[in-house]
């Protein structure tokens, strides 16, 4: 049985405090079991593999912009962060590539054991600046409870300082992620991706496409059309400070 999916839901976010903001817009994703990527790359009419068609997925996208396959890149990553049992599958949520264009603000790595147990989540974020930062999740089996530092430049409207609070859930017939940008304790933003499982084919592709076209470029937009919304707003603005030791510059556009 085929593990790689389709999932459609949406992204929300919300900034407390002042000035208030929030936001909430549909968003569709892939979760592709990196063994099956070959396959899906035949099988899939529309999707392809490190070339260009209307559905794309690049390795050059994730962990580096080089053709190295992502797993290779992956546990090359993993080993110089101190884990040293590699992951027995990995499934990638992300975003593809359509008509050549794509911007992923974060995509997840779920790893998973022998025993087809979680051990971590690996959270690939990249900034409009073209950067890419990676910070690796710790797992019961199932679930990411987990805080980290946050280390890397997002939003021109947040400083760097302060914590995240990660909450992801496994892949099921949902899929859920959850996260807090805490300063001094308190909560000051947070983003939700809740989305739905379905089944992976050219059709479903075709039919998600044709109802949500607006991956890619449109997030970009989106992105700078909210950023005018809070500098209307009078929200403070942050210099971007120089990129932490550990990230990369991203594959553009």
């Amino acid at each position: 049985m085929r593990r790689s999916a389709l999932y459609v839901g949406s992204v929300r976010h919300r900034r407390f405090g002042e000035p208030s903001h929030g936001f909430e817009y549909p968003v569709w994703y892939l979760l592709i079991d990196l063994d099956e990527l070959p396959e899906l790359a035949v099988d899939t009419t529309g999707l392809s593999h490190n070339r260009f068609n209307l559905f794309a997925f690049d390795d050059r996208d994730h962990m580096g912009p080089t053709a190295e396959p992502v797993r290779t890149k992956l546990e090359r990553w993993l080993r110089s962060r101190g884990v040293d049992e590699m992951p027995a599958s990995v499934h990638l949520l992300t975003q593809l590539r359509i008509l050549g264009s794509v911007f992923n603000p974060v995509s997840f790595y779920y790893c998973r054991n022998d025993d087809d147990l979680l051990q971590y989540v690996v959270a690939e974020v990249n900034n409009t600046f073209g950067e890419t930062f990676c910070y690796l999740l710790s797992s019961d089996g199932k679930t990411v409870c987990d805080e980290q530092a946050k280390a890397f430049h997002v939003s021109p409207f947040q400083p760097v300082d302060g914590r995240y609070r990660f909450r992801i859930a496994a892949p099921g017939e949902r899929i859920s992620a959850h996260i807090d940008v805490l300063r001094e304790g308190n909560r000051v933003f947070d983003t939700t991706l809740t989305a739905k499982r379905r089944p992976l084919s050219a059709s479903s592709l075709l039919k998600t496409f044709a109802r949500y076209p607006h991956l890619g470029l449109w997030t970009l937009a989106l992105i700078h059309y909210q950023a005018l919304r809070l500098w209307i707003k009078r929200a403070p603005f942050f210099s971007k400070p120089e990129p932490p030791v550990g990230s990369w510059r991203t594959r553009n556009g």
